[in-house]
C-alpha cells in the first residue's frame, strides 16, 4: 500500500479517464460512418461513403479427420492465420485464410507481413468497386509491427494515383 503514492495514483486515475474519453469518441466516430456508408450505399460509386475494418483474427486450428489408430498422433492441429476485410457500406466481410505453409517464413512465420496485408487489402478494394470511392479506413495500430508505414505507403499510393479519395483513421 504503501509503495505507490497518492499523486501518482491520482496520475493513473486520471490517465485512464483520458483512455476512456478518447476511446468513445473514437467509437462515436466509428458509428457516425458505418450509419453514414449505410444511408449511401445505394448511391453511384461517386456519391458513396464505405468504411473498411480491416484486422488479422488469432491463429485457428483447423480439426482434423483422421483415421488413426491413435488420436495422439498429431501433435497439435494445423494453423491457419485469419484476416478479415469488412465492407460497411455493402454489408459484407471478406475474410482470408492464409495456411501455416502459404507463408512467408518458416513454419508459418511471417503471414502478417506487410506484403500479405497489402496484397489482401488491394484484392478486396480492386474486386469490389472501389475506384473513385470515398471511403474511411478503420484498423488496429500496433506500434511494435513493421508494417504499419508499409500500409500507410500503400494508401497514400491510391490517393496520388486517385484510385482512392481516403480519410484515414488507421
Amino acid at each position: 500500500m504503501n509503495s505507490v503514492s497518492e499523486e501518482d495514483k491520482l496520475a493513473s486515475t486520471e490517465e485512464m479517464h483520458s483512455h476512456i474519453v478518447l476511446a468513445q469518441k473514437e467509437r462515436d466516430l466509428y458509428n457516425s460512418l458505418l450509419k453514414k456508408a449505410k444511408e449511401t450505399s445505394h448511391l453511384c460509386s461517386a456519391e458513396r461513403s464505405n468504411n473498411f475494418t480491416f484486422d488479422f483474427a488469432q491463429s485457428v486450428g483447423i480439426p482434423h479427420q483422421a483415421r488413426q489408430m491413435w488420436p495422439l498422433h498429431f501433435a497439435s492441429l494445423r494453423k491457419v492465420h485469419m484476416f478479415g476485410m469488412r465492407i460497411d457500406g455493402q454489408s459484407c466481410q471478406l475474410n482470408f485464410l492464409i495456411d501455416e505453409n502459404e507463408s512467408i517464413g518458416a513454419d508459418g512465420t511471417n503471414a502478417q507481413g506487410p506484403n500479405a496485408v497489402i496484397s489482401m487489402i488491394d484484392y478486396v478494394l480492386n474486386t469490389n468497386g472501389c475506384d473513385d470511392l470515398s471511403c474511411t479506413i478503420h484498423a488496429d495500430y500496433c506500434s511494435g509491427q513493421n508494417k504499419n508505414q508499409f500500409v500507410r505507403g500503400y494508401f497514400a499510393w491510391r490517393v496520388l494515383t486517385r484510385r482512392l479519395t481516403l480519410q484515414s483513421n488507421i
